[in-house]
């Protein structure tokens, strides 16, 4: 049963304590995966996976600055830097007659991957791939030497795949799930996490990626079934759960949201869709972006 964060949204004066206490809340759970992280002294890996638009990125970093600041040195890993080149995924592609995946484990390079975390464990010198997304093929490599006092957090929705999971050693390894776990109810409308982190996508790939609300739109219903099959089967099996979800996100997001459902065509199969969440958001008042702080999940969407 999902649980809802119930809230009158509040007057101008009052916004900044009400973005605050959200923040706070995340804060404060993040602040319990870190103290489990430094409480396992033989952690040498962490993975940290969840759906898209779950706010990975900046959950990342901002874990890794805590840990720094115990005196622990982390590296981050991008799981998606081991992605298969495209031509190879093309290639399979046109033999098995399905369509390229890359939420699929079958688009990493899974023997690369597993050689990288041996290195990790035998302490051995390491190329850390980069890969290029405009070019659909490796960019280059880091050179690195590990050390035992370091841990490495590797990011990205596979890192909850059986097939990844299985690459590490599990008394070396602290996994955690982050997601929009919860819904928000108000006095206006309620949203539920996925339609939340719908929201959040639309926004994120205006402003960030270039690609229109009608095109997000039309890829959701595949990256759902990707999340129903491949990741959420698995989010049980991790150690903690965090929960990215802001209650006053829908505030912050209407009028970008708006704007962008605005400019889908009247003939487009998403069209009634958009009418609906765009219809659900005009009586909600605005919260300034400006309100936002700089390192908060929301900033990965919004920018």
């Amino acid at each position: 049963m999902l649980k809802y964060y119930r809230y009158e949204i509040p007057d101008t004066t009052a916004a900044q304590s009400f973005v605050n206490a959200c923040e706070e809340r995340f804060t404060a759970s993040l602040e319990k995966a870190a103290e489990a992280a430094l409480g396992r002294t033989s952690l040498r890996f962490i993975a940290l996976a969840g759906p898209t638009c779950s706010g990975k990125t900046t959950t990342a970093g901002l874990l890794i600055r805590r840990l720094k600041e115990a005196g622990r040195q982390v590296k981050i890993v991008s799981i998606d830097d081991f992605f298969l080149d495209r031509a190879h995924l093309v290639a399979e592609a046109e033999r098995s007659g399905e369509p390229i995946d890359l939420d699929s484990v079958k688009a990493i390079d899974l023997e690369e991957l597993r050689e990288f975390v041996d290195g990790i464990e035998e302490l051995s010198p390491l190329r850390m791939p980069s890969f290029d997304f405009a070019t659909g093929k490796r960019g280059g490599y880091t050179e690195l030497i590990p050390s035992e006092q370091d841990i490495f957090l590797f990011e990205g929705i596979q890192a909850v795949y059986p097939e990844v999971v299985a690459l590490f050693e599990p008394a070396h390894l602290l996994r955690i799930y982050i997601s929009v776990e919860n819904g928000i109810e108000t006095p206006f409308g309620s949203w539920q996490p996925r339609q939340l982190r719908l929201m959040r996508r639309i926004v994120r790939d205006s402003r960030i990626r270039n690609t229109d609300a009608e095109t997000t739109m039309a890829h959701w219903g595949g990256v759902t079934e990707n999340e129903l099959r491949n990741i959420e089967p698995y989010r049980s099996d991790c150690d903690i759960l965090l929960d990215s979800g802001m209650g006053y996100e829908p505030s912050v997001l209407k009028t970008p949201l708006l704007a962008e459902l605005g400019r889908i065509g009247k003939d487009a199969p998403c069209r009634v869709q958009a009418e609906e969440m765009a219809e659900q958001l005009r009586l909600l008042p605005v919260i300034g972006e400006d309100l936002v702080p700089p390192d908060s999940v929301l900033r990965e969407f919004i920018g």
